[in-house]
């Protein structure tokens, strides 16, 4: 074929391909717009507030205080997962609470899938963010010479998760493992959303017969609370069966990386009638070096680990130490209420308007 005749074929395919992508515009656009309109409804109404302020900004408030208090002069770092309207950020940022870098920098960086880069452009005017990544937060986690990656540890890690914890492929597990390991032993606080999903029931259900066969604490706990030992009796209320188990990874891990867990909120919520949410604010405090200096705000080791021998070398009273916080915690879990925020604002139409009335402001601090 003649160079003219495969400019031409060229042309021809760039033609076809413009015509198709003009045809398709306007669904397009409609599907957009209809994704950006739910997102709105599910992100900008009272229960979604009532969490950024209850379960977050109240939570985090505290935990900077403690860190400061503790003669931490660096500024406080902040890690999120922002959505395309960078709430999260914008609330903290209304309410003083974020903190900036000596290049006069907000002290967060982002990983968004879909809007990392669009979302760092706009925080551009209030200064630019520390680091962003627009690929999936596991893949991201995994590329050790990225500048996120290098931004570790952070101070508050805000895991704002639209699906499920325990996914089939593990990717949610595989982000939390490496945050975890990531953190280098810092104390931090982990803010957890998700989302309880049916078809993982299997799995959850292993995560608490492994515990009802190996902890009798818990054994005996949970059989005072359900006056059976079956794990599938707490299946009655599965979203709180979820928040069991979630708080039980979380703690699982911490048992791991030696920090004792304090799980400062817990709630639910429902998303229109459709599936539930479930929120956690867990504060994450080393067992060594566990003291009222900023020692426990800094890295414990200065890279994270290849493999898990330094956990043998930490000591056996530590360990054992880690194992009866562990214990302790999670038979906790089997009596702590769980707030319903639809309940609690239905039963609170003042505050159900003042939520409101916060969101319709927040929406627009990006414009």
């Amino acid at each position: 074929m003649s160079k003219e005749l495969e400019e031409r074929e060229r042309e021809l395919r760039r033609r076809r391909k413009a015509a198709a992508m003009a045809a398709n515009r306007p669904e397009t656009i409609r599907e957009e717009a209809d994704l950006r309109k739910q997102n709105a409804a599910w992100e900008l109404d009272p229960p979604k507030q009532y969490i950024r302020r209850e379960g977050w900004e109240k939570v985090l408030a505290t935990f900077i205080q403690k860190i400061r208090a503790s003669d931490v002069t660096r500024p406080w770092k902040y890690f999120t997962l922002p959505g395309e309207n960078a709430l999260d950020i914008g609330h903290l940022y209304r309410k003083g609470l974020l903190d900036v870098n000596p290049e006069g920098k907000l002290s967060v960086a982002i990983c968004d899938k879909l809007y990392g880069n669009q979302v760092a452009l706009r925080l551009q005017k209030f200064g630019g963010i520390l680091a962003t990544s627009e690929r999936e937060l596991h893949e991201a986690l995994g590329d050790h010479n990225s500048l996120l990656v290098r931004q570790f540890p952070f101070d508050v890690i805000n895991l704002d998760f639209t699906n499920a914890l325990i996914l089939p492929n593990l990717n949610n597990l595989f982000a939390l493992d490496r945050i975890f390991d990531l953190q280098k032993g810092q104390g931090f606080l982990l803010l957890l959303t998700s989302r309880p999903d049916k078809t993982q029931q299997n799995e959850h259900l292993r995560i608490l017969a492994d515990n009802l066969q190996t902890v009798a604490k818990f054994e005996e706990a949970y059989r005072a609370r359900y006056a059976t030992n079956d794990p599938s009796a707490c299946l009655t209320d599965y979203t709180t069966f979820t928040q069991i188990v979630f708080s039980k990874i979380v703690a699982r891990y911490s048992r791991e990386f030696r920090y004792t867990v304090h799980e400062h909120f817990n709630a639910k919520y429902n998303r229109h009638g459709q599936y539930d949410m479930v929120v956690h604010s867990f504060e994450l405090d080393p067992i060594i070096g566990r003291r009222p200096d900023a020692a426990k705000y800094e890295p414990r080791w200065n890279v994270p680990r290849k493999n898990r021998i330094e956990q043998f070398l930490m000591g056996e009273k530590i360990r054992q130490e880690a194992e009866e916080e562990y214990k302790d915690y999670i038979c906790r879990l089997l009596d702590r209420n769980i707030l319903n925020v639809d309940e609690f604002l239905a039963s609170q139409p003042e505050l159900y308007d003042e939520l409101m009335e916060e969101t319709v402001s927040l929406g627009t601090w990006l414009n």
